[in-house]
């Protein structure tokens, strides 16, 4: 779901623009939602700038920018599914080697909470923005969730309870 979610967030908002994976070739997670990205997003017609220096080979830290941006194009946005410390770190180091305002990230819910990641907490000089995707939210004022919960009750005259009752419904409508 979050693949599909983010090449629906690139295909409706960025549908001009490349795309520069940059990925964490030690995290499984991170390599399978990028392979599947690339794959769907492909298959919508986005541009991937795909090439083999597009894995980090060391850390967030030390990783040479100019192989890792060899292909990257001005106004191409990037897809940084990766842990929250490596993509706060790349963000950081990638807007200050660029030197461009307002470069945008793409990320999905391995960046972690907004209120203990590190997307965002990462001084640069250039203001980029980090857009990230979560499969579902079962927050209380989030209008799916608001239908569910009514229409839960209606049916079982009782409030829902577990969070698979959620899951279950979204899967179904």
């Amino acid at each position: 779901y979050a693949t599909k979610a983010l090449v629906n967030l690139v295909k409706k908002n960025f549908s001009d623009r490349g795309i520069v994976p940059i990925i964490e070739v030690d995290c499984k997670y991170c390599v399978d939602l990028a392979s599947q990205f690339i794959e769907l997003a492909k298959a919508q017609g986005l541009v991937i700038r795909k090439g083999k220096n597009h894995f980090l080979e060391k850390n967030a830290d030390t990783e040479d920018l100019s192989k890792l941006l060899a292909t990257y194009k001005p106004n191409d946005i990037f897809l940084m599914v990766n842990g929250s410390y490596t993509s706060g770190v790349m963000m950081k180091r990638i807007s200050t080697y660029l030197k461009k305002p307002n470069l945008v990230f793409l990320g999905a819910y391995g960046w972690g909470d907004w209120s203990d990641g590190y997307p965002g907490k990462f001084a640069s000089s250039f203001a980029y923005k980090g857009l990230r995707v979560a499969p579902w939210s079962l927050h209380a004022n989030d209008k799916g969730f608001s239908s569910f919960k009514v229409k839960f009750e209606k049916l079982h005259a009782t409030k829902p309870d577990q969070t698979i009752s959620y899951v279950a419904y979204t899967s179904l409508y």
